[in-house]
């Protein structure tokens, strides 16, 4: 019970040092756990460098990941700079009519249709690499499009080719497709509450910025001439291409992502840069980008290694399930639906879902619960897991849009409410959650 504690407090210390803004993001997630590490390995009666051990077994996976957010995020950067995302850029702006509200609104609907894929990642790197251009000129807040696309990839992070449902669907003992079936209702009406949510705020927007005169929007738009010399108009057709070839091979999953990005990042600088000082510098530039986002993942996994070798994690988990009192067995479902936001924020998903949701599950069926019902309850806790800062895509989020992590944190907390609220009120409806 002690090591639950220790865990706990460390979540909250870790928080209190990056919203005070004491620590950066990166120090607190290597600091803090190693400090509460050392209190928990003097009560296991082990020596606190075998967290070394911890760390390395957390991080030694990653790999495949971070070379994907390098090729993904230098190819991304690399279109930018010659000029790919211009004319839709363009396009968008002259759609909306220089309304805000609009802006926001179709930044939700495209972070909804990427994140189909289920990854948050690949979302964040496309959509913001669309719109951050157009929340700048448009000089909007780039809070709200990181809350955004954080809130649809939420919702559609619960597809069964996601990870939370994969683990569900094995804990549980269900097919993908009963899962979906209960979860649908209730996806798409956060979908659509996130639609309404984001224009509302840039309805907030409309009136602090007003609507944008396009044409003098469009007249008043500058590059300097190093970005005007990396522009590769002649080329477009060939780029359009690329990334859209790019983005069928990681839809179709024949090739690695990392390889497909990879690939696309050197044939796209051979073919625009023939220089090899230009292909040096956009590099150089582009790659620093992912350099920032790797080393606060690698962070991360010091937070997930010293909570899992230590017993944190174990320790957490079977605390959440004693926290249940008997009396409360008729409304288990909720419950469980309630601890399990808690549970994916401070644990990881797997921790979650493999330690802590058997042990909910059991005690489910003993009130009488199938198995489906306390699945579905489950994967609600979901609207809260991507502001976890045991998430990766977090992080690549908050250096994307230039934003704070605890700013977005605290606006996803809020939002994420209105997603639960969404989840519980489909699931009542339909009979698969009793209230």
């Amino acid at each position: 019970m002690a090591l639950a504690y220790i865990g706990y407090l460390m979540v909250a210390a870790l928080m209190a040092v990056i919203i005070s803004k004491r620590m950066s993001a990166f120090a607190a997630l290597i600091i803090v756990p190693l400090v509460f590490g050392t209190i928990a390995c003097v009560m296991n009666d082990t020596s606190p460098l075998v967290m070394g051990k911890f760390v390395v077994d957390a991080t030694k996976g990653m790999a495949s990941n971070f070379s994907l957010l390098f090729y993904a995020i230098t190819f991304f950067g690399i279109m930018i700079s010659t000029g790919l995302f211009d004319p839709m850029i363009k396009f968008i702006v002259k759609l909306v009519k220089g309304d805000p509200a609009k802006v926001m609104a179709g930044t939700s609907i495209m972070a909804a249709c990427v994140a189909l894929d289920g990854d948050g990642t690949t979302t964040y790197l496309i959509c913001c690499t669309a719109m951050l251009p157009i929340f700048t000129r448009l000089k909007m807040k780039k809070l709200y499009m990181a809350a955004a696309m954080c809130a649809q990839v939420t919702i559609m992070n619960n597809l069964p080719w996601g990870g939370p449902s994969a683990r569900i669907i094995t804990v549980c003992n269900l097919t993908a497709e009963e899962l979906l079936r209960w979860l649908a209702p209730g996806m798409v009406l956060a979908v659509i509450f996130n639609i309404c949510a984001a224009y509302w705020l840039g309805l907030q927007e409309r009136k602090r910025l007003g609507v944008i005169d396009v044409e003098a929007f469009e007249h008043g738009v500058s590059l300097t001439e190093e970005e005007i010399r990396l522009r590769r108009p002649k080329l477009i057709i060939y780029n359009l291409i690329l990334a859209v070839g790019s983005m069928v091979l990681l839809i179709v999953g024949l090739v690695p992502a990392s390889v497909v990005f990879g690939i696309a990042a050197a044939l796209a600088l051979a073919v625009n840069y023939p220089n090899l000082k230009d292909q040096k510098d956009l590099v150089q530039v582009h790659g620093a980008d992912s350099i920032q986002v790797i080393c606060l993942i690698l962070a991360a996994g010091v937070l997930m290694g010293v909570m899992n070798g230590t017993g944190m994690s174990d320790a957490m988990a079977k605390h959440m399930t004693e926290l249940v009192p008997a009396s409360m067995g008729g409304h288990f479902p909720i419950i469980t639906a309630v601890i399990s936001c808690f549970g994916t924020f401070f644990l990881s998903n797997d921790a979650f879902y493999y330690g802590v949701l058997p042990l909910l599950a059991e005690a489910g069926y003993a009130y009488g619960f199938t198995p489906l019902t306390m699945g579905v309850a489950a994967a609600m806790g979901q609207a809260f897991h991507l502001i976890s800062p045991l998430v990766g895509s977090l992080w690549l989020l908050v250096q994307l849009s230039d934003e704070n992590v605890t700013d977005i944190q605290r606006i996803m907390v809020i939002w994420g409410i209105g997603i639960f609220i969404c989840y519980i009120i489909a699931a009542a409806v339909i009979g698969v959650l009793p209230l």
